[in-house]
């Protein structure tokens, strides 16, 4: 004889019920968690590919200097303890390349960008392009 045949059957239904639920409950604590994951997860990558240079766009066009993310300043600082070394200089205009390199950088991606529009990006990048020349011309940017 079986073991199974000597419960009776209400209760073997219900334990069958309760395992059923137990298991649907899972599945469901599962999915929730999944998407959960997945939201933050395109939160993420949406701030870092587009949130992040539209930020940064916006903080450079309203004031026209370096934005904070983008600052050295453990080499900055030791560029203006030594402001009349040979090697300061020589930092300062690295530092001064660096800066330009990630504006031009910033430049390029708000270009191909697409999700902006056309007239909008052509003031964007006409006004990024005034401030890199302003910023050439400048003798320090920090």
């Amino acid at each position: 004889m079986h073991l199974l045949s000597k419960i009776p059957p209400h209760i073997l239904l219900s334990v069958t019920l309760s395992a059923l639920l137990l298991s649907s409950l899972i599945l469901l604590i599962g999915l929730g968690l999944l998407a959960w994951f997945t939201k933050r997860y395109s939160d993420f990558w949406f701030r870092t590919l587009v949130g992040n240079k539209i930020d940064l766009v916006n903080e450079v066009l309203t004031s026209e200097e370096l934005p904070r993310k983008w600052h050295l300043t453990l080499l900055e600082r030791l560029v203006s303890r030594n402001n009349a070394s040979s090697i300061a200089r020589h930092l300062r205009a690295l530092l001064k390349r660096w800066y330009l390199f990630r504006l031009d950088r910033l430049i390029q991606s708000l270009r191909h960008a697409s999700f902006i529009d056309r007239s909008e990006k052509a003031e964007f990048l006409t006004g990024l392009q005034e401030i890199r020349n302003e910023w050439l011309t400048r003798q320090d940017l920090f």
